[in-house]
């Protein structure tokens, strides 16, 4: 199915294949879609438009989602899909058939260590795919972010069974994380969490270390051109890592994106702060954002932003300046 008017209805994933491609999960329409680069247009990837579940082991466009809010794209680019209201995480294989790879469909938390499409899932909102194709779920309800390992087994990396924050400077599996969002993976494999209650980005490094990457815990608007960690978050929901390591934020209660660079400095890069829109073709610094929710980065360096306050998603280029790439 192609949509060439390229109508969106609250997106909230975006994501970019190797090839630049970019996809998005639009959560209104329950459909997983593909940009066409050169119209502006939609192609179906995902979704027949109805709500429900059906579909696993045949063609992806016939199959049913149910608000799909993350999205990620393996090195084959096969298309991962946190469905959330089903309560699993899906996979679109290069020839276009879906399966599930996490969760039974039942909301809850039933324990690790066993095959993943056995454990429950409790509204995951984000997924990301690691350099060597292992999956990693923000399983947002059960507070906790979970890795799906090449031979389909689950365990939690990050988080325990409660909400809070804690843990710092520890084990990731012994800190408490509050309703993470997004979920994203470097290069080098270490992991990134939007921890979105606790008004946080963290990091887990490769020794299962867990630290705060941006922000103090208190919501709000400050610190721009300063430490990420004295810099104060709103809910932020995406994270994503470009290829030299900078981390950007959707830092949705304040209407930005927001970038992380190696020296640890925090700014802006999308928005001013009020909600609204304005500002394709200019400076993405003076455009407004209406609760941005999820973020990529392109193999170019470009930002894209599911602005799912305007249903729309947008790109910085690596100039700095924005535009619109799908829309309502």
């Amino acid at each position: 199915m192609n949509r060439d008017s390229g109508q969106l209805a609250s997106p909230r994933g975006v994501a970019v294949g190797p090839d630049g491609t970019v996809y998005v999960a639009d959560s209104g329409y329950n459909l997983v879609e593909q940009v066409d680069n050169t119209s502006e247009g939609l192609f179906n990837v995902a979704g027949n438009g109805s709500g429900g579940f059906s579909g696993d082991g045949d063609r992806a466009t016939e199959a049913t989602l149910n608000t799909p809010s993350g999205i990620a794209v393996g090195p084959d680019g096969a298309v991962y899909i946190a469905d959330s209201g089903n309560h699993r995480i899906r996979k679109v294989d290069p020839s276009g058939k879906v399966s599930t790879v996490a969760g039974t469909g039942i909301g809850g938390f039933s324990g690790d260590d066993g095959p993943a499409t056995k454990v429950m899932l409790n509204y995951p909102l984000g997924v990301a795919v690691g350099p060597g194709g292992a999956v990693y779920i923000a399983d947002s309800g059960n507070e906790q972010v979970r890795k799906v390992d090449l031979s389909g087994r689950i365990s939690t990396i990050a988080g325990t069974d409660g909400e809070g924050f804690s843990g710092d400077d520890g084990p990731a599996t012994e800190a408490t994380l509050n309703y993470p969002h997004g979920v994203a993976v470097s290069g080098d494999g270490a992991v990134y969490i939007a921890d979105t209650g606790n008004d946080r980005v963290r990091k887990v490094d490769l020794s299962g270390r867990i630290s705060t990457i941006a922000g103090t815990g208190t919501e709000g608007f400050s610190g721009d051109d300063g430490p990420a960690t004295e810099a104060t978050l709103n809910y932020p929901h995406g994270v994503a890592v470009s290829g030299d390591g900078a981390v950007y934020i959707a830092d949705t209660g304040n209407d930005r994106v927001r970038k992380v660079d190696l020296s640890g400095r925090i700014s802006t890069i999308a928005g001013t702060g009020t909600e609204g829109f304005s500002g394709d073709d200019g400076p993405a610094t003076k455009a407004m954002l209406n609760t941005p929710s999820g973020i990529a980065v392109g193999p170019d360096g470009a930002v894209y932003i599911a602005d799912t306050g305007n249903d729309r998603v947008r790109k910085v280029d690596p100039f700095g300046k924005i535009s619109t790439v799908a829309w309502l």
